[in-house]
């Protein structure tokens, strides 16, 4: 695919065009305001920034792509990765990094299928090119459990997560959060 970008100007702006269309589905997605969790969730909901720099990997995997801006190719635009690409064999049970509530549970463009964990206070998760989801919009998960496995869904032919960190619409180095990179 990123060979395909590098020759091919069609082709580049086509995926550019179907990630963006994403990125904007998942920015308006997070940036709105989350509900409060239910009264009856056992779960403890601890804010996120008290795991920051002790999250454990979502899945077992090298980070193939990491966080930031890099030209795809001699002719692709430049693309931003707001979040890392962890290559991982098909089929790897992915976990939530901490515990919360699963706001977003389906397909997006450029990005396959998508889960995306809501932690309160802003913040949120996303397990993005995954085969299946383990979970459904509004369960709420406890920190390791399964919330997918990992696929090749999106613009990715390769089997691999994509995981980002979020404040509103706003993505952070996930390399910040995570205690193993």
């Amino acid at each position: 695919l990123i060979d395909a970008m590098g020759s091919d100007p069609r082709t580049a702006r086509k995926i550019a065009l179907e990630m963006s269309a994403g990125r904007r589905s998942l920015a308006a997605h997070v940036g709105r305001d989350s509900s409060q969790p239910s009264v009856e969730a056992q779960i403890p909901n601890l804010p996120l920034v008290l795991g920051k720099g002790q999250l454990e990997m979502p899945v077992r995997g090298k980070v193939v792509r990491g966080y930031g801006e890099r030209r795809q190719g001699r002719w692709g635009p430049a693309v931003r990765n707001e979040g890392y690409d962890i290559g991982a064999p098909a089929g790897s049970e992915v976990r939530a990094v901490w515990s919360g509530e699963v706001s977003f549970a389906d397909w997006l463009p450029g990005f396959g299928l998508v889960v995306v964990l809501d932690h309160g206070q802003g913040w949120h998760t996303v397990y993005g090119h995954l085969r299946a989801a383990a979970v459904v919009r509004g369960v709420r998960v406890a920190t390791g459990d399964p919330v997918g496995v990992v696929g090749a869904t999106g613009t990715w032919d390769a089997p691999h997560l994509h995981f980002e960190v979020r404040r509103g619409a706003v993505s952070e180095d996930p390399g910040d959060w995570l205690a193993h990179r």
